[in-house]
């Protein structure tokens, strides 16, 4: 699969769509369809970017996408994984670890 690093926006009616809804067209229309056969050269991290990016703008954001224009600074390559949580039987965990499997 080829890198497509200009993705349209998400849908419109994305924010009503239920939690499995949005696993699955992010898997399939954003991550499987951004894959690259061959990861491209690793730049230099930009330090003074770094520095200077804010990042709470985007770890305070709630929705599924950076803002647009958003420039990394670092991690230019990431790795994807579908897991599956299954909660051992005796965990000591409550709540959403304690008795429910999660895909």
């Amino acid at each position: 699969m080829a890198h497509s690093p200009r993705l349209r926006s998400l849908p419109s009616d994305y924010p009503t769509w239920s939690a499995q809804q949005k696993q699955t067209f992010l898997w399939n229309e954003r991550i499987l369809k951004s894959a690259y056969t061959n990861n491209p050269p690793l730049r230099r991290i930009d330090i003074l970017g770094l520095l200077l990016t804010a990042l709470t703008t985007k770890m305070d954001r709630q929705e599924d996408e950076a803002p647009s224009r958003w420039r990394k600074a670092i991690h230019a390559h990431g790795s994807v994984a579908k897991i599956k949580f299954v909660p051992a039987t005796d965990t000591p965990y409550t709540g959403l670890f304690k008795d429910q499997t999660m895909d």
